[in-house]
């Protein structure tokens, strides 16, 4: 009974100055299979955050590889957009050649009405190529990020591969 006693007032102590932890861990540290199922815990975790750092960049990977696929089309869309600006551009001219031969001013040109259906067509085409310019911008800095957080996820990786080792080594050396 006074062995109890004894006990619960050193924990109350403890717990009152702040020390509860530190003796426990003290115990803790003195059986040595708490030690190695400590050593193993902390393993276990740095394990599954190499698990979730592959998952993640995985992940990252097929992100990139989708955008690249969008930037890759976007730009084959692009070039096509500038060849048919380049046509509607030159049949512009030429109806423009046209309607002057034709002995209409160049004060009446921007009334007529095939004049205004190239011009309206070139005026869609550019704004639609400004659009697609921006997102080809958009998607260029999405893989540069995609491209820098796997690097970063890799060596994160590296690191938990050498804590590893080293907690798998400091743990045979303190003979778990």
């Amino acid at each position: 009974m006074l062995n109890y006693m004894i006990r619960v007032f050193k924990a109350t102590w403890y717990t009152i100055t702040g020390r509860a932890r530190e003796e426990g861990n003290k115990l803790l540290m003195q059986n040595p299979f708490a030690i190695r199922d400590a050593y193993e815990v902390i393993i276990t975790y740095k394990r599954s955050n190499i698990q979730r750092y592959k998952q993640a960049i995985g992940q990252l990977v097929a992100i990139k590889e989708q955008k690249k696929n969008s930037l890759q089309r976007l730009n084959g869309e692009i070039d096509a957009m500038e060849d048919r600006i380049a046509n509607i551009l030159e049949n512009r001219n030429k109806k423009t050649d046209e309607l002057l031969e034709t002995g209409i001013s160049e004060q009446e040109l921007p009334q007529h009405t095939d004049y205004i259906r190239l011009d309206d067509a070139y005026n869609d085409l550019v704004t639609t190529l400004e659009e697609n310019n921006v997102r080809v911008a958009r998607l260029k800095r999405e893989i540069q990020r995609a491209e820098e957080d796997t690097e970063l996820y890799k060596d994160e990786i590296g690191v938990l591969h050498r804590s590893v080792e080293k907690l798998k080594s400091e743990q045979t050396d303190v003979g778990c």
